[in-house]
């Protein structure tokens, strides 16, 4: 035979993996099984409400994505039209965006983590080269704009296979929008929102066998770079991606690839003692145990609302119900709507758990939390995922299967109408009965001093401009400052339990002497702010914070503020701005009656003050 005739290749020298297509082929037939046991938990072989023109379903949409901006106006329009800045919105995004690294401008950290789309805005804003005083309203607007749009996704037609009724699907939407607190819907904190669209498109990934979830569900691997508490949800969108179609599956893996990268940064944060993680005498176990007691606490007590006073176990009797009822009426009504429900409960039991383990000296076994009259950013998370939990209870006994034949049955009956005005009464009624609609009522009042009217970054913004190298800005809530060479110079506390005390008159105005503080002492004192309240009808407040230091020399600074008429800020400064070292008195003359806050109502001694400089090279 010569070489040119065509001879096989022995088998040993070719490379072969016998086994694999047997493997895979095993691995087709496992995933079957697990698909058909999928579909028919949630009666995707069974006949389902028909088609429907999708027009209300958008105009659902478009109205609660207008209520979200109109609602905050409503009740906080002062604070928000008023360009105030908000903690860290000065402290870490404003002051990153003068940072000359691309690096540092786009993925510095804050508290630990990496909060990429607050950090896009941000560069967007420093790249376009805002005038300081219009970003804060390029921040507070953005936040406002993007969760609205985040939650509303809810309400879109797409997501009619997983909650048929669009009228439950808008009153979801609303409850979302009304209940978190106004901290969590800042500039800093309004990403914790990308949950609401993350859970929806893995429910719906998970009942959709022959559709794609949308397109722009690729918005999702980006918030996984945001708040830690949006990771919740990556572990049911894994479990989902295994019998999903193909576009949520890649979605979930760039999202876990996101996650990992957050973790990791995290982790270095942690060990550098850059990040919130709290020290505990607890072990692992302890922890573990501590976050899953949590968990069937906050899933009783959510389900059954603010407006119920427990304790800790019945919560928890209660909690452990509702899981037990969730999974009977899964097995029982084989709905569409059962990924919504366990999606929630996963939702809490993940938030427990990131709780547990980072904030464990305040979620401790004595179970103290349970009882917290309200849920900050840190429940924030699980709360989305116990509205969720009930949305998909009423929906699994509206819109099952077993529900719509029997509705069938009805001479002139249209099930999709009924099931949906049914499903949307009885959430609505459960909002109200569970005291939803109070707490909402109470977590939006108005507030002031010393969590609003402190900011002074409007007054600010023309010295930020100018090449003054030392800027002191005080920002909301009190005792956050963002500084160019200036920081607070006492301990940064929040006082929210003070007294309005008349200052003694001195001349025309009024006045009084101050002590002034170790740490104080010991520095150069760049300038000082009081809460002051008119009392003389007028809104303009002004005045002059005399300071001496240990040689007896007097640095005056003025302050002139527009306050409200519960109180406000009043800061005294100079130009340029003076470092007075070794601050020993301080006196301070208003040119109207004012009162000052206080933290003893008796004893004007205990004002309170802002103390801004620059700390140790004091006497």
């Amino acid at each position: 035979m010569t070489t040119t005739e065509s001879e096989p290749i022995p088998s040993r020298t070719r490379y072969e993996r016998p086994a694999h297509p047997r493997s895979r082929g095993r691995s087709r037939v496992l995933l079957a099984g697990v698909s058909r046991r999928r579909d028919d938990l949630l009666g995707l072989n069974a006949p389902t409400i028909g088609e429907r023109a999708t027009g209300p379903a958008y105009v659902f949409a478009v109205l609660a994505a207008l209520f979200y901006p109109l609602h905050q106006l409503l009740t906080r329009g002062e604070l928000l039209l008023s360009g105030s800045m908000w903690a860290e919105m000065g402290t870490n995004y404003y002051a990153t965006t003068q940072d000359p690294s691309l690096l540092q401008r786009l993925f510095a950290t804050d508290a630990g983590y990496i909060p990429l789309p607050q950090r896009l805005i941000a560069f967007a804003g420093g790249t376009l080269g805002l005038p300081a005083e219009t970003v804060p309203y390029l921040y507070t607007g953005s936040a406002l704009v993007l969760a609205a749009v985040l939650i509303a996704t809810v309400c879109l037609p797409v997501f009619r296979p997983v909650l048929a009724s669009d009228g439950m699907r808008f009153v979801l939407a609303i409850t979302l929008m009304i209940v978190p607190d106004y901290e969590t819907r800042t500039f800093i904190n309004f990403t914790y929102f990308a949950v609401v669209p993350a859970v929806a498109l893995t429910a719906l990934a998970a009942v959709q066998r022959d559709r794609e979830v949308p397109a722009w569900a690729w918005v999702l691997p980006l918030f996984m770079l945001s708040k830690p508490g949006v990771l919740a949800v990556l572990p049911a969108m894994v479990l989902v991606a295994v019998v999903s179609r193909p576009r949520f599956r890649w979605i979930t893996v760039v999202s876990v690839v996101a996650g990992l990268v957050q973790a990791v940064q995290l982790a270095l944060s942690t060990s550098s003692g850059a990040s919130l993680l709290q020290a505990s005498d607890q072990s692992g176990l302890s922890k573990l145990v501590t976050a899953l007691k949590y968990t069937l606490g906050f899933v009783g007590r959510l389900v059954l609302g603010p407006g119920t006073t427990l304790s800790t176990y019945p919560w928890m009797f209660a909690g452990l119900a509702v899981v037990v009822l969730s999974v009977g009426a899964a097995l029982y009504l084989r709905s569409r709507a059962t990924p919504l429900v366990f999606i929630g409960l996963s939702l809490v039991l993940f938030t427990m758990l990131v709780n547990g383990f980072t904030f464990s000296a305040a979620f401790t076994r004595d179970m103290a939390l349970l009882s917290y009259p309200a849920f900050d950013r840190r429940f924030v998370v699980a709360v989305i995922g116990a509205l969720f939990v009930v949305a998909g209870l009423v929906a699994m006994v509206v819109e099952s299967p077993r529900t719509v034949a029997l509705a069938q049955r009805i001479p002139r009956l249209h099930p999709a109408r009924v099931s949906s005005m049914v499903g949307t009464a009885v959430l609505a009624i459960w909002l109200f009965l569970a005291g939803w609609t109070d707490y909402a009522a109470m977590i939006n009042r108005p507030f002031g001093v010393p969590v609003g009217n402190v900011s002074q970054w409007q007054q600010m913004s023309p010295v930020l401009s100018s090449a003054e190298p030392v800027v002191c800005v005080p920002l909301d809530p009190f005792s956050w400052v963002y500084g160019r060479n200036c920081e607070v110079l006492t301990e940064r506390v929040i006082p929210f339990y003070y007294a309005w005390t008349a200052s003694d008159r001195a001349d025309d105005g009024s006045g009084l002497e101050l002590p002034v503080p170790r740490e104080v002492r010991d520095a150069e004192l760049a300038s000082v702010g009081v809460m002051v309240r008119p009392t003389a009808g007028t809104s303009i407040v002004s005045g002059r914070a005399v300071v001496t230091d240990g040689a007896g020399r007097e640095t005056v600074l003025s302050g002139e503020a527009e306050l409200p008429a519960d109180g406000g800020l009043l800061q005294f400064v100079a130009s340029p701005t003076p470092l007075v070292d070794g601050a020993r008195s301080l006196r301070l003359e208003f040119d109207e009656p004012v009162e000052v806050a206080a933290l003893d109502g008796h004893d004007t001694d205990t004002t309170i003050v802002l103390w801004m400089g620059q700390p140790g090279s004091g006497e």
